[in-house]
């Protein structure tokens, strides 16, 4: 009895395991090809942490489940097309969607997207979109 309250406490700050990560949470993580990824659920922290593409990247959730944002870690980037699969196709079409960016951090909201990051020649950039993927804001620096 000793041993097995000793292991409990050793493993209770841990992350939770696979058993306990929902469905679509594995299917997220699968669909990033996320590397380390932590389960976060019910705390102050990111929903959902792990390495794309070699970088550290916090994900977090709406309430309903759905994506809110990918953020970037430690001044890190992330290549746009590391996480097309997750940006909905009227936004990836858009002519004016940068592609061939790197990505600091992306907000999905039901009728808007925010981007920040740098363009493919190195300049910071912040752009808005709203629901249909049509460029509502850019500022380049």
């Amino acid at each position: 009895m000793k041993h097995i309250l000793t292991l409990l406490l050793m493993t209770a700050g841990l992350p939770a395991l696979a058993k306990d990560i929902p469905p679509a949470i594995s299917d997220l993580i699968s669909q990033l090809d996320l590397e380390a990824a932590r389960w976060h659920p019910g705390d102050d922290r990111a929903d959902l942490e792990g390495r794309l593409h070699g970088t550290w990247v916090e994900i977090d959730l709406h309430r309903n489940g759905t994506l809110e944002e990918i953020q970037a870690e430690h001044d890190g980037l992330i290549p746009a097309s590391a996480i097309a699969v997750l940006v909905p196709t009227a936004l990836r079409s858009s002519p004016d969607y940068p592609a061939d960016a790197f990505f600091e951090k992306i907000e999905f909201d039901r009728d808007a997207f925010e981007i920040r990051g740098r363009t493919a020649g190195g300049r910071w950039f912040e752009a808005k979109f709203d629901g249909s993927g049509h460029l509502t804001k850019w500022d380049i620096k």
